[in-house]
């Protein structure tokens, strides 16, 4: 793939000296007369590097390389530059307008062609490593978005176990409180059976039968979650306590 080079000059003869000679080195070079019209040429026409003189009418050199670095701030320039206009040469080095910069007049177009080339390798650079900084930002951003997710699961992970433990723990309770309680229900209904129903303490015996299967319900249902945390092929149905035990009143 041939790299673009913009010639910028408003001398004819050195514009075509300088399209022919790097288009046999075998650059693709697009030609302006002034700033103005390099300006644009780039960006539709044209992206690639610029060699540009700085003493130009319309739009000169210093102007047009202002309007470049506001236009693409990734522009690489090459200054041509007169005796003259040495002081802007300077000014547009250290401002970072150009990159390098050649005196006038080119005696030894060899020297052009291996500013051109560093100055592409360069421009290269400096593209691979936008190109990085890009795809470590992407990195980055999904690695972030991965440890989110891992917190997301170790917190529901904590959670899980606390509830596991819990249910453990009814479990534990009810197997403890079940077989004292099914010796107490087993004796009231023998009571019951023995005691007349006129007996004073009869309804008394009732009611405590009553809320005793409450407590029976409220016992199963906590066995059922166990279940339902360790088995997940039996019943899936959430089990409501308080209204289990409502619905025994």
């Amino acid at each position: 793939m041939k790299q673009n080079i913009l010639v910028v000059d408003d001398d004819t003869d050195i514009l075509a000296l300088l399209e022919t000679y790097l288009t046999n080195e075998g650059y693709h070079v697009t030609t302006a007369g002034n700033g103005k019209e390099a300006l644009e040429k780039y960006g539709t026409t044209f992206d690639g590097l610029v060699v540009t003189d700085l003493d130009m009418p319309v739009m000169d050199g210093m102007e047009f390389l202002g309007k470049l670095k506001e236009k693409d701030p990734d522009s690489t320039a090459i200054v041509l530059t007169g005796k003259g206009s040495m002081e802007s040469c300077v000014t547009s080095l250290r401002e970072g307008l150009a990159y390098d910069y050649l005196p006038k007049p080119l005696r030894k177009l060899d020297l052009l062609l291996t500013a051109c080339r560093r100055a592409w390798e360069k421009k290269e650079l400096e593209l691979q490593k936008k190109s990085l900084m890009a795809s470590l930002e992407k990195s980055n951003a999904e690695l972030l978005t991965t440890l989110d997710q891992l917190k997301n699961t170790q917190t529901e992970l904590v959670e899980s176990k606390r509830m596991l433990a819990l249910t453990e723990m009814a479990g534990a309770v009810a197997h403890e409180i079940s077989n004292p309680l099914c010796a107490v229900i087993t004796n009231i209904e023998i009571m019951l059976t023995r005691m007349e129903k006129d007996h004073p303490h009869y309804k008394v015996m009732q009611d405590v039968q009553k809320l005793l299967d409450r407590v029976t319900s409220v016992i199963h249902n906590v066995r059922n979650i166990r279940s339902y945390k360790t088995k997940p092929y039996l019943d899936q149905s959430i089990i409501d306590l308080e209204k289990s035990s409502e619905e025994t009143k």
